[in-house]
């Protein structure tokens, strides 16, 4: 089976029309209240066009997941984002504030961690040393301790780096899973005193409440308690398609939240209010020498470029998946503006390119003498993408994917692979359009949802006929342009090859020869098994090692925070391709 990774733009701008005709009905939540039009800058703009903006985290789509269309999931994918974008409450470290929306103040007020900013950074769950910080053996577990990054070993100040309280935001992922890293060539690339590598985009991974008290509260921080019995009764179960008895299998409870986001520095030519900017930390060599890595830190002020917000719902127990970006992210290599605006119409694209420069080829396969799958992913004699201009662009790690020996070679990023639907970008005007309303538009207005994933499908049941189907082709291969953002993420299904010449390719066989499912949904006494793509499919190999669709709970304790360095670059990549274990 053979297909290109990149598909031909479509320069004509797909007409937005039809409100969307819903009311996302916001449950309040343990973490949240709502907030009624009152508290809003403009009071009868709480609610336009049905759109409503609340603190209260969504349940659930209103009807239920698998029935919905991809309008009302795409309002629900807003209502996430103005709950968990909310200010919130004065941290204390008192019970009940982190993780707490302000209701006292309106969405987009200044000053202060937002919602989101405040759940616990993956390595306040997962520490590469002892418990939680602040853990307690009941209750909320001590979800609410001021925040504290530790660590195998203490990471010191980088040399001239004042001593502060660590910032919400902390940037310990430099890679993206070990397969690429990615840049952002409007930022000037020397480096600087205070930044290694300043074009280079860095993540995190947080979770809320909910998350953290079923990991504490089962010992599962260190892999410790019934971790190994739970994932190895699940993984049974697969194997015999029987589900197996409910609280006997790693199951995360309805309410839980997973957010990633990416952030880089801001060039000097950029406008900084186009930006939700905050205090982050970020992470340097600190240049001791030796084998180990040696890792400093450093805070400064950075621009949020995307937002990547996991759900799981009653309705949805393979959680639903809505990714948004800024709305500059990706630029036409000619002029250098923006190819999208901020809703996600097409409005600029570049002539006579696809989706990347160069445009990587995927094959997938089956060699039956050696028993393995045998993808692989060439760009032939095209050459790689120097001249970066003002455009985002990647460079592969993994030895399966394509990697330039030049400096500063890579891939470009011209546009997406799949262009966002039209019932996406009508939720993107209305959300903005509530925004300004409400007075509370900011930096939001030049966020857009890209797209959300709810419920799983296979390949084969895609539709071309309705770019607005709940299993449309891009909703399928849901990926942020920061986030998810080489060949293999960008157009995600099946699992990774972990290991060898291929390691770091996606493919759709298992070991046996046979079609490899990645999502499965208990079914009566069975499972309903898809081979799902994009995000969703992504997480499902974290499903299918026996961790809920959670790749934090499969890697465990974060031992060292990630830094720019192209040797452990490579290194990294091992450790996050064990995550595909079926490989």
């Amino acid at each position: 089976m053979r297909r290109d990774c990149a598909r031909f733009w479509r320069c004509s701008a797909v007409a937005i029309a039809l409100p969307l005709l819903f009311l996302v009905a916001c449950q309040q939540q343990s973490e949240t209240k709502p907030v009624r039009a009152t508290t809003l800058a403009r009071p009868s703009a709480a609610v336009v066009g049905g759109m409503a903006i609340s603190a209260a985290l969504p349940a659930d789509i209103p009807g239920g997941a698998p029935g919905a269309t991809l309008a009302q999931a795409s309002a629900f994918a807003w209502q996430e984002f103005f709950a968990v974008n909310w200010p919130a409450v004065p941290q204390t470290g008192q019970p009940q504030t982190r993780g707490v929306a302000d209701t006292s103040r309106p969405f987009g007020s200044p000053n202060g961690p937002l919602v989101w900013e405040t759940y616990r950074s993956k390595v306040e769950i997962f520490p590469g040393d002892g418990p939680p910080p602040g853990f307690q053996p009941s209750g909320d577990f001590g979800f609410d301790a001021a925040p504290a990054y530790n660590y195998l070993a203490p990471v010191p100040p980088c040399s001239g780096q004042t001593v502060e309280n660590p910032p919400w935001v902390n940037l310990d992922e430099v890679t993206q899973i070990g397969l690429d890293t990615m840049y952002a060539a409007i930022v000037p690339a020397g480096a600087t005193p205070a930044n290694s590598d300043p074009q280079r985009i860095r993540f995190l991974a947080k979770a809320n409440r909910v998350q953290y008290a079923y990991v504490a509260g089962n010992t599962f921080w260190n892999h410790g308690g019934n971790f190994y019995a739970d994932v190895n009764q699940f993984t049974n179960s697969l194997k015999t398609n029987t589900v197996p008895a409910a609280g006997s299998v790693i199951s995360f409870p309805a309410g839980t939240v997973e957010v990633k986001s990416g952030w880089r520095m801001l060039a000097p030519t950029e406008d900084a209010t186009h930006f939700h900017t905050t205090t982050v930390r970020y992470y340097e060599n600190a240049g001791t020498g030796g084998t180990s890595p040696t890792p400093c830190y450093r805070d400064a002020v950075w621009g949020m470029v995307a937002l990547h917000i996991i759900q799981k719902t009653p309705s949805a127990p393979t959680f639903i998946y809505a990714t948004f970006e800024q709305a500059d992210n990706i630029r036409n290599p000619v002029n250098g503006k923006p190819v999208e605006d901020a809703n996600g119409t097409i409005v600029n694209a570049p002539a006579g390119v696809n989706a990347t420069t160069p445009t990587p080829t995927y094959t997938d396969g089956y060699n039956p003498a050696t028993h393995q799958p045998d993808p692989t992913v060439t760009i032939g004699t095209q050459p790689f993408c120097t001249n970066h201009g003002d455009q985002i662009f990647y460079q592969n790690l993994t030895p399966g994917l394509p990697k330039g020996t030049a400096p500063g070679a890579g891939i470009c990023v011209n546009g997406r692979d799949f262009a966002i639907p039209p019932a996406v970008i009508a939720a993107n005007q209305q959300a903005h359009q509530t925004l300004t309303l409400a007075n509370a538009a900011g930096p939001w207005q030049f966020y857009k949802l890209v797209n959300v994933q709810y419920r799983p499908f296979n390949q084969g049941d895609i539709t071309s006929t309705d770019p607005n189907a709940p299993n449309n082709a891009a909703t399928f291969f849901l990926a942020n342009s920061v986030v998810e953002t080489n060949s293999t993420l960008q157009d995600f299904e099946g699992a990774l090859i972990a290991n060898g010449p291929s390691a770091g390719v996606k493919t759709s066989f298992s070991n046996a020869g046979r079609p490899f499912t990645n999502v499965h949904v208990p079914a009566g006494v069975h499972y309903q098994a898809f081979n799902m793509g994009g995000c969703m499919g992504c997480h499902g190999n974290a499903q299918v090692t026996g961790t809920d669709f959670s790749f934090i709970l499969n890697f465990g304790g974060v031992d060292f925070p990630e830094y720019p360095d192209p040797p452990l670059d490579a290194k990294r990549s091992t450790r996050y391709l064990r995550g595909f274990a079926q490989r």
